[in-house]
């Protein structure tokens, strides 16, 4: 077996900075995993919503969508399910819009289009809909990341 000499310090550069990590940027990196897993919604049928706080200054009027990031689905019957999203301010509630996972076990990124709604201080409200009822004792658990407006 012959090496390339061309290759060789290539493979060896790429060791050596691997290698050299600060100790403290391991510790760092876990600590925002936790922190990330401590904000993550988890939607069941018994529990289907959670609302996100959205304050007027972190709106830059170019938010045209709104992400939604599904980390998991566990839905073992794969029952029909859609995700819906609401805008909640000033006393009135706006609908935004739904997307559905296909397959519905399948996780994914969605995003929803805001039409202009998001405007002052507000909330937006994601729900976990079941599409068929006769389905309503299936076991169902939805994990999400914190909605994101882009």
């Amino acid at each position: 077996m012959t090496i390339n000499f061309y290759i060789l310090p290539l493979l060896l550069a790429s060791l050596v900075g691997v290698s050299c990590r600060q100790p403290g940027e391991r510790q760092h990196a876990l600590g925002q995993n936790q922190q990330m897993a401590d904000s993550i919604h988890i939607t069941t049928l018994s529990q289907p919503s959670f609302r996100q706080r959205i304050r007027d200054v972190e709106m830059t009027g170019r938010n045209k969508f709104v992400r939604v990031t599904v980390d998991s689905i566990f839905n073992p019957n794969v029952v029909a399910i859609s995700f819906e999203l609401y805008w909640h301010a000033a006393g009135r509630t706006q609908f935004l819009g739904a997307v559905a996972p296909f397959p519905a076990d399948y996780p994914g990124s969605f995003i929803v289009a805001t039409d202009g709604k998001l405007a002052g201080d507000g909330q937006l409200e994601f729900r976990l809909v079941l599409l068929d009822s006769r389905d309503k004792g299936a076991p169902l658990k939805v994990l999400v990341r914190p909605l994101k407006l882009e």
